[in-house]
């Protein structure tokens, strides 16, 4: 006599599994659609003068469902091995809207006109949720 409960209990745990997985991928996509907050850099780049100043420019959009708050940035990987870091707006950026900053990095004789450096922005949303978006600034002169 063939035993079929050890077969039986093999599919049931197939069973589940799939049905657990497919659930998983349901909830996933709903909630990727509910929390769909975004931070988009739209403009990133330093321009470079005969001082020992350069000027970084960099452009944002709010992407989300949601305003977002608390802007900030930084440059990452400079000569001086310090990440210059700066605040691009304290209140908030609607749904839709783009800001623009412009900032002087401090003592930046040494950045490689034609190189770039990594950048870093972050902000939060009014849902709480932590955005951070990274892009490339690229250097040139003025």
């Amino acid at each position: 006599m063939v035993d079929y409960t050890s077969e039986k209990l093999k599919h049931l745990a197939i069973g589940s599994i799939v049905a657990v997985l497919a659930l998983a991928i349901i909830a996933t996509s709903i909630l990727s659609s509910v929390t769909n907050e975004g931070l988009e850099i739209t403009e990133s780049s330093i321009k470079k003068g005969a001082t020992t100043q350069s000027i970084l420019t960099l452009t944002v959009k709010n992407i989300g469902n949601s305003p977002i708050t608390n802007i900030n940035g930084a440059v990452l990987g400079l000569p001086s091995g310090v990440p210059f870091s700066f605040v691009i707006n304290s209140g908030t950026l609607d749904v839709g809207a783009i800001m623009s900053h412009v900032v002087e990095i401090p003592n930046s004789s040494a950045l490689s006109t034609g190189a770039s450096y990594p950048l870093s922005v972050n902000a939060t949303s009014s849902t709480g949720l932590n955005l951070v978006k990274t892009g490339l600034a690229y250097v040139s002169r003025i």
